[in-house]
């Protein structure tokens, strides 16, 4: 139990709040890094994300994993598998939604077209093991 404002609040209750806190401020500091890296970075995008990726990924994972895994927000296997394929579905629309706009708006970037597809990479790739480990949990947990 968790404590707030001398009530106790369910701990899952306490694990949701920091979990929405956490992947809110990392969905907004990931969007302004993918921006910066078309538009402002240049050569020093690869920096950008290697300082990045390691201060965010490492909790995002073990939040999402928790998230996934937990009894108290999957209660039942038919409620489990529709909240997993929501999830895959968000995240992997997510995924190629982005890669649509990089394709469809890639004149719009003050970038040539190799240029980008060399920064979007940075960003690409760690969403891309995102969408491949939502999926597999999917796929796991079906059986």
């Amino acid at each position: 139990m968790a404590v707030r404002n001398g009530d106790l609040i369910q701990f899952s209750k306490a694990k949701k709040i920091m979990a929405v806190v956490w992947l809110l401020f990392s969905a907004i500091i990931f969007t302004i890094f993918i921006i910066l890296t078309i538009t402002k970075f240049g050569e020093e995008s690869q920096v950008a994300w290697n300082w990045l990726l390691p201060s965010i990924l490492p909790t995002l994972s073990l939040i999402i994993g928790i998230l996934v895994t937990d009894s108290d927000l999957l209660h039942l296997r038919s409620t489990r598998l529709y909240v997993l394929l929501l999830l895959c579905i968000r995240v992997f629309l997510f995924y190629l939604c982005l890669l649509l706009s990089l394709i469809l708006f890639h004149g719009s970037f003050p970038i040539g077209i190799d240029e980008m597809f060399k920064r979007s990479n940075l960003f690409l790739a760690p969403i891309q093991g995102l969408v491949s480990a939502v999926i597999g949990i999917f796929y796991y947990k079906s059986t």
